[in-house]
């Protein structure tokens, strides 16, 4: 069953890269291997997970298909990610579980540039963070393991890119 869910991921995943293509947007992830917390669970390997990785890549790259015009490029450098939550340890046959508490808010620290007609319009580095994340209603269904990080970074998206407001 884990072997189709992850050939279903990556077939949606290449599937939103072929869309995005078009809209001149690149995401990438720098040194996976050091962030803070990117797996759905632990298994036998500490680290980044594939398929959480890419699916946060094919949600950003489809934000720029929808959302980016034809005279622009984006690039997003993904230097950290913390997922909401933290793993807990396993009880009993229960399996691992990511725990949400109001402290292990969602984080990423990206570093990105925007170009519009070849000229830079837009560069920066921030954390993006919510810490009211568990009280906002989102747009995914609760069983969507990153519904906290899809809502930040639709928001994210939208106040930079989109409307330009500044980091506060």
């Amino acid at each position: 069953m884990r072997l189709i869910r992850q050939i279903a991921l990556l077939v949606l995943a290449s599937a939103a890269s072929a869309a995005a293509a078009g809209a001149a947007m690149r995401v990438t992830f720098v040194h996976p291997e050091r962030f803070s917390d990117a797996s759905f669970d632990r298994g036998y390997a500490w680290g980044p997970d594939e398929p959480a990785l890419s699916r946060l890549k094919a949600h950003l790259e489809a934000l720029g298909a929808r959302h980016l015009k034809p005279d622009q490029t984006l690039a997003i450098e993904i230097l950290d990610v913390d997922l909401a939550g933290r793993l807990e340890w396993p009880r009993g046959f229960a399996g691992e579980l990511r725990a949400l508490t109001d402290i292990d808010a969602p984080r990423f620290v990206l570093r990105y540039t925007l170009h519009e007609s070849a000229r830079q319009v837009l560069s920066a580095q921030e954390t993006v963070t919510d810490v009211n994340f568990r009280s906002r209603t989102g747009a995914y269904f609760r069983n969507d393991r990153l519904r906290h990080e899809k809502a930040l970074l639709d928001d994210w998206f939208r106040a930079r890119i989109l409307e330009r407001r500044p980091p506060r």
